[in-house]
């Protein structure tokens, strides 16, 4: 995954490599999973990548995960998605005081 924020239009350019997509936290507390298409793994030259653009609204959290959080748990990737995002809903300053609440 690689994002490029660009601080002055608020707005921030992802690709993806196969990664899980990514999620915007907004300061209200809604979380949305963000469309990014799944480009080719790393190391195949040649093959472009496709960067998807969101605005992110000041005061708002992107987090950024593996595929490893979502099969970790027992109870399968989808309910482990869920999970994830309630507690990301969750009022946190950053994702670490989230990640430890």
């Amino acid at each position: 995954m690689y994002a490029a924020y660009d601080p002055v239009s608020g707005r921030c350019a992802i690709a993806s490599a196969g990664h899980p997509e990514p999620v915007l936290v907004h300061p209200d507390g809604h979380v949305e999973q963000l469309a990014v298409a799944s480009g080719p793994p790393l190391g195949q030259g040649g093959i472009k990548f496709e960067a998807a653009e969101f605005p992110l609204p000041t005061g708002s959290r992107l987090a950024l995960y593996t595929n490893g959080l979502l099969h970790a748990s027992a109870k399968g990737p989808e309910t482990a998605r869920a999970e994830l995002h309630a507690l990301l809903a969750r009022p946190a300053e950053s994702l670490q005081t989230c990640a430890t609440a």
